[in-house]
């Protein structure tokens, strides 16, 4: 809940008419809160830790440097293709 000027962890002790009870977290107090002085918290999501795996094995019985060489001949081609036919 905002209290002055600064967010202050707390517990929705009772919902009233035009706010909420908030019981504060580090507290044995509790006061009234309007309602756009209240907001959920955030629950905190852990970062997984990077994972150090190799990259998979290439399918048995195929290059992958072949292959990337065919796409790039393929993707050259294409080009080609294109600017002879803009320039006819």
């Amino acid at each position: 809940a905002l209290w002055g000027h600064r967010w202050y962890p707390g517990v929705v002790d009772e919902v009233l008419e035009d706010g909420y009870e908030i019981a504060w977290d580090e507290e044995d107090a509790s006061n009234e809160i309007p309602a756009a002085r209240v907001r959920a918290r955030v629950p905190v999501q852990p970062v997984p830790a990077p994972t150090n795996t190799p990259e998979p094995p290439a399918a048995p019985g195929t290059d992958a440097s072949a292959a990337l060489r065919t796409l790039a001949l393929q993707a050259h081609a294409r080009e080609q293709a294109a600017a002879n036919s803009g320039s006819a």
